[in-house]
C-alpha cells in the first residue's frame, strides 16, 4: 500500500503532496473557526443595530462584511487548490499488492 510513497518517480508528490494537502486542510478547519466567530460578532452588532437604533455607523457594518469577505476569499481559494492536489491523484486497488497511479488530469475533455 505504500509502495507509492518509495518510487523515485513519485517520491516529491507523494511527500510535498501530502504535507500540502495537510496544511490546507487545516488552514479550512481553521478559516471555518474564524467565520464562525464572524457570525457571533456580527449577529451581536446586528442585534445592536437593530435595538438601539443609530448605536452601529455605517462604516462598522461594512467593515463586518468586508472581513467575511476577506475570510470567505481565503477560503475557497485554499478549497479550490486542495481539491485539486486531492483530485489530481488517484489510486486504484487493482489487487492485495498492485495499485495503478493516476496523476494526470482527471477530468480532461474527450479529444
Amino acid at each position: 500500500m505504500f509502495k507509492f510513497f518509495t518510487q523515485k518517480k513519485w517520491f516529491l508528490w507523494s511527500i510535498f503532496g501530502s504535507i500540502f494537502i495537510l496544511s490546507a486542510t487545516s488552514a479550512i478547519v481553521y478559516i471555518d473557526v474564524q467565520i464562525n466567530k464572524w457570525f457571533g460578532e456580527f449577529y451581536d452588532v446586528l442585534q445592536n443595530a437593530l435595538s438601539k437604533p443609530g448605536s452601529v455607523e455605517l462604516n462598522d457594518f461594512l467593515g463586518w462584511c468586508y472581513k467575511f469577505a476577506k475570510l470567505a476569499a481565503i477560503y475557497i481559494i485554499v478549497l479550490i487548490f486542495s481539491d485539486f492536489a486531492k483530485s489530481s491523484l488517484i489510486v486504484i486497488k487493482i489487487s492485495d499488492d498492485q495499485f495503478i497511479i493516476i496523476a494526470d488530469k482527471i477530468n480532461a475533455p474527450p479529444m
